[in-house]
């Protein structure tokens, strides 16, 4: 199943769910994230919650990245896509981990 993708407001409502994401070409991407890395804090087998704080350095990451697979790639514009829409929303990004 892997891992998927909500964005919530500040109220932690559900704004839009990405359950179109690869979710295990996330996970296999979160295993492989550098150490110290926002993509290397989310956990793949539990909850992890960015706010609007932590989004502006996960979308400066994310738009750094260059993967060189396509489901990767369409991962890195959803999360980017994920991520923009909760910082308008001042609320969260939220994974669950399989």
């Amino acid at each position: 199943m892997g891992i998927s993708v909500t964005v919530q407001d500040r109220m932690h409502r559900q704004l839009e769910g990405y359950v179109n994401t690869d979710g295990s070409t996330l996970s296999r991407m979160v295993q492989a994230a550098p150490e110290g890395s926002m993509l290397g804090e989310i956990h793949a087998y539990a909850d992890t919650m960015f706010n609007s704080y932590q989004l502006r350095f996960f979308i400066d990451e994310l738009s750094a990245m260059n993967p060189p697979l396509e489901d990767e790639r369409r991962v890195v514009e959803t999360l980017l896509v994920a991520a923009e829409d909760a910082m308008r929303a001042l609320g969260y990004l939220w994974f669950t981990g399989d």
